[in-house]
């Protein structure tokens, strides 16, 4: 039972989602919270996304004074949207979900009730992830430290992403935290660390609240890209240029991501076109990290760094694919 129902900010930045906004939208209108404020921005999306929102928000008369929709002047990206949104939030609380996904219609208050229980300053839970082919229950570290969970989030060992979070907003107030515009591949991971640094309580709520669209693999961040590549180590750049004077476990936790982020790049090269400069390029990254780190790769991950040659990479890859994806169905399908 909440001592108090504080008014919680929903962010839902909109582009390109027509086949998926529905789902959303209904899913956070239909939360068993009622002191919400759903704030949509709507970044000159091409399609028919905020077209059918509308649609959808006049079924739900009894939530349309709680509906914003905030319409960029010309596309900015993800970044931008997140940013717009804790500009013009009013909650106590902020928590975000991209709008091609959809959440459990009692997150909000399954959230809350775990913030009223601990006088957490953001509080997580775990999430499913939706394949083609098969489903994904993936839990969040357990953790009521916030430095420890700072850490794992550094080091990419939990989730980096700022959805299935309740955050209080004065965070992103008092220290001005903001995405950098125009990087939106590893937006997530430049921000999330540090409300996490600066969050003097945490706590986990280990039910899947939030889940996850991995069906569509041409969204921003289902495809690969040198572009989008870059994007994500200019986030390790940006985390580097806070933490560098926090403590070495900082730099550390960073070092270790770095590392984990250049062998998935590297993987991917090895999936898409012609991508042996890029390949090259990585290899040489990664040859200049720390090689303590080298040792707490999984396996399968760990083979791609003794692989030099890039072709020989990619038939590495196309194996490793095809085995990951037969083992993880017959657990799917055994469990």
């Amino acid at each position: 039972m909440m001592m108090n129902t504080p008014k919680v900010t929903i962010g839902v930045p909109v582009y390109g989602v027509e086949r998926y906004i529905e789902r959303c939208a209904r899913s956070l209108f239909e939360q068993t919270y009622t002191d919400i404020e759903y704030i949509f921005v709507d970044d000159c999306s091409p399609d028919k996304s905020i077209d059918i929102l509308k649609q959808v928000i006049e079924e739900y008369p009894f939530r349309k004074d709680q509906i914003r929709i905030v319409r960029h002047v010309h596309n900015r990206g993800l970044a931008a949207a997140r940013n717009t949104v804790v500009e013009k939030a009013t909650g106590e609380f902020i928590t975000w979900v991209d709008s091609d996904d959809y959440v459990e219609h009692n997150m909000v208050e399954s959230l809350l009730n775990m913030q009223q229980e601990t006088d957490s300053d953001i509080v997580s839970c775990d999430a499913i992830f939706h394949f083609p082919d098969y489903d994904l229950k993936c839990s969040q570290v357990d953790s009521s430290d916030s430095k420890e969970l700072t850490l794992k989030t550094l080091s990419r060992r939990t989730f980096v992403s700022v959805c299935l979070r309740l955050i209080r907003l004065s965070i992103y107030k008092q220290y001005d935290i903001k995405a950098l515009e125009g990087y939106n591949m590893g937006e997530d991971y430049q921000v999330t660390p540090i409300l996490l640094y600066f969050a003097k309580k945490v706590s986990v709520l280990h039910i899947p609240l939030y889940h996850y669209n991995c069906t569509d693999l041409n969204t921003y961040t289902g495809s690969f890209s040198e572009q989008k590549s870059r994007q994500v180590y200019k986030a390790v750049s940006l985390l580097n240029s806070f933490f560098r004077d926090k403590g070495e476990e900082y730099i550390a936790a960073i070092e270790y991501a770095y590392t984990l982020l250049i062998i998935k790049d590297i993987i991917a090269c090895c999936k898409v076109g012609d991508q042996e400069k890029y390949f090259n390029e990585l290899r040489n990254k990664l040859l200049s990290t720390n090689k303590k780190n080298w040792s707490g790769i999984d396996l399968p991950n760990r083979i791609i760094l003794y692989i030099n040659n890039y072709y020989l990479a990619k038939i590495y890859v196309l194996i490793a694919s095809k085995l990951k994806k037969l083992l993880k169905r017959y657990a799917h399908y055994t469990a």
